[in-house]
């Protein structure tokens, strides 16, 4: 993939009016930044191959289908297969669908795999090298390690389960979070992980991408108890559907799918830089926007000069919202949430409603051009941002007392002004002048009269305005595009994934044992290692 280097510079935004700020030109150099879109293309290109190419090697190659009736409605490539209930009138719930390759067979979790059966070990005896494994370790969704600790730096008191290397260690506490990992060593983890011990039999990858399918997930969080905290029960998941696959089979799927998947995380990587990549450029051309550096030719043709002054001489009016408490009902006028102000946004469906005379109403009213600044929010980073009223959506709309509502004089244009605060100078300057009250942090209209602003003429601020909208349009289609690659690659995965237990992954191989007589062997050995737990018990 190609890598974003060429959007280093934007690290140049002016901290004032230097010359290292960003120009015009590089600003759309970056807004149109040929790796990006590279990157964003090749994403998109490999997530496609990685569903739909055909008879290849590579991580994409996904042979036809069976001839045999699928599981799903063809054109519904992302549902999921359907499995029918596990018949408990036959031995173990077996059952050789015609729907299946030949040899595959569906079965229960509990059939292949000895799921609630743990090792319980107390605190006192885990070694301090020991690594232990808590559910918060776990990323969501993602099976990777946020960290790993070992007993010494964790001193937890409460008893373990004990899993090998090998074992697939899978969440039951709030299963829709889709925690579930293979253990690379051994250790000892939360009694709300399940260690499923690692078999001769059941390749531990396959049994890992069964519990991340889809139907598997939509499964337990059908049968999952609790409210609050819901967790997947010993009997339930013992019953959970299970597709079981001739041996050899699974290996070549879980090859497959380690190779596919590790291809899609890649892409899933570069692909949420794009965000952080597109804030850095949003605020690299605010910095050239407000230090004068984007309209420096425009300016040298038209001979204008900055002025730095200061903001409440730039003020017709300042003044705090209303402090009577809102209500859910309806009755009233519309009144705005606290949260409705955001740095260049107002969001004027998030609402309340407040009943008032006329004479309050016309003091309180907001117009179009009126500019609204966050006084009191629990989050610094929502304290002070401002966002301009460029439309009205409601024939009246008042504002709270944690709202200041501004009105400009004839030199400044609301537009520039709101562009202004939400550059990252303007919002250090307003930052260092928060304080906290009552866990509420908050800032006054004094503080607000005092900012500074470089200001240009009314001619050079239209120009700022045109060519800084531009430019953030170009950022914003960049944005739609990385959120409909995004969408698309993660649907790939379970796209992929119900291929995979459908056979239509890899070729099947007529000399592989059928995963009826592969049931046998697990079993045998399940009862043998019961047996030999008896009798070790007994002596």
């Amino acid at each position: 993939m190609t890598k974003h280097g060429d959007i280093e510079h934007d690290s140049k935004k002016a901290k004032g009016y230097g010359s290292d700020a960003l120009t015009e030109s590089e600003a759309r150099h970056l807004a149109n930044d040929k790796p990006a879109q590279a990157v964003r293309d090749r994403i998109i290109e490999e997530g496609d191959a990685a569903v739909s190419r055909r008879n290849g090697q590579d991580a994409g190659s996904i042979k036809k289908p069976l001839p045999n009736p699928p599981l799903i409605r063809e054109g519904s490539e992302e549902s999921a297969p359907s499995y029918p209930s596990p018949d408990k009138g036959r031995l173990g719930g077996v059952s050789s669908s015609s729907q299946l390759p030949p040899g595959w067979i569906e079965t229960t979790l509990g059939d292949v795999a000895d799921y609630g059966s743990t090792t319980k070990v107390e605190s006192s005896v885990i070694e301090d090298d020991a690594w232990v494994l808590e559910l918060e370790d776990i990323e969501k969704g993602k099976s990777k390690l946020i960290t790993k600790a070992t007993y010494a730096e964790r001193q937890s008191k409460s008893t373990k389960n004990k899993f090998s290397e090998g074992d697939v260690l899978y969440g039951k506490l709030r299963p829709y979070l889709d925690k579930v990992i293979i253990a690379n060593q051994s250790g000892y983890c939360s009694t709300e992980i399940i260690p499923l011990k690692r078999s001769d039999y059941l390749d531990s990858r396959y049994l890992f991408y069964n519990l991340k399918s889809k139907k598997f997930i939509e499964y337990v969080n059908e049968m999952s108890y609790g409210v609050n905290m819901p967790r997947l029960g010993t009997k339930q998941g013992k019953e959970a559907p299970f597709i079981l696959a001739p041996l050899p089979e699974q290996i070549r799927i879980a090859n497959k799918l380690d190779s596919i998947l590790d291809k899609v995380d890649n892409a899933q990587a570069r692909l949420e830089k794009i965000p952080t990549l597109l804030k850095r450029f949003r605020q690299a051309v605010l910095a050239a926007a407000t230090s004068g550096e984007l309209t420096r030719e425009w300016r040298e043709d038209e001979d204008c000069d900055y002025a730095e002054r200061i903001f409440g001489g730039l003020i017709l009016e300042l003044k705090n919202g209303l402090s009577p408490k809102p209500n859910e009902n309806a009755e009233g006028y519309p009144i705005l949430r606290i949260n409705a102000i955001r740095s260049g946004k107002v969001f004027q469906d998030d609402i309340r409603y407040l009943a008032c005379e006329k004479k309050t109403l016309d003091t309180y009213k907001i117009k179009v051009g009126d500019l609204l600044f966050t006084r009191y929010n629990g989050s610094l980073e929502f304290v002070g941002v401002c966002g301009l009223v460029r439309e009205l959506k409601h024939e009246y709309l008042l504002y709270p007392d944690k709202l200041m509502r501004v009105r400009l004089t004839h030199e400044v244009l609301p537009e520039y002004a709101e562009l202004y605060f939400a550059s990252s100078e303007a919002r250090r300057s307003v930052t260092d002048c928060v304080k906290t009250t009552s866990g509420q942090k908050g800032i006054s209209g004094k503080d607000i009269k005092e900012q500074k602003i470089l200001l240009p003429n009314i001619e050079e601020q239209g120009e700022i305005v045109r060519r800084v909208e531009s430019l953030f349009a170009l950022a914003d289609s960049v944005e739609k595009q990385y959120k409909a690659a995004k969408q698309r690659l993660d649907r790939l995965t379970q796209a992929v994934l119900v291929k995979a237990f459908r056979g239509e992954l890899v070729p099947q191989d007529p000399d592989d044992e059928p995963a009826a007589e592969l049931l046998k062997r697990i079993q045998a050995q399940r009862t043998q290692q019961h047996t030999g737990k008896k009798r070790h018990a007994a002596s």
